[in-house]
């Protein structure tokens, strides 16, 4: 499985893996070579809640650089570097002066 088959959501940004879901991010803990280290709550979740195995692909984050990774034996192997650019919209809330003094 390459890069070539993950799509991009240009409008939301969400990367889909080659099944078409949308692909799990972890935070790394730390970075060896060309391996992630994720803690051991990150291992179960991927191994026995999201049931992904050998060659699955997931996002690493990385002092705030994604990456394309896969698994390879409990082990997250880096695939690239992930050139994102997130555009986050401006949002504008606005709040109503209330004549009670709650404010639910």
């Amino acid at each position: 499985m390459t890069s070539s088959n993950v799509g991009i959501d240009i409008i939301l940004n969400f990367r889909y893996n080659i099944n078409g879901g949308i692909m799990q991010r972890y935070f790394a803990k730390d970075k060896i070579n060309n391996e992630f280290i994720l803690n051991n709550d990150d291992i179960r979740h991927i191994k026995l809640v999201m049931r992904m195995k050998d060659n699955d692909e997931i996002i690493v984050v990385d002092k705030k650089t994604p990456y394309l990774c896969y698994l390879e034996n409990d082990k997250v192997i880096i695939r690239e570097e992930l050139k994102e650019q997130i555009d986050f919209p401006y949002v504008c809330l606005i709040v109503p002066i209330l004549k009670e003094n709650k404010m639910d």
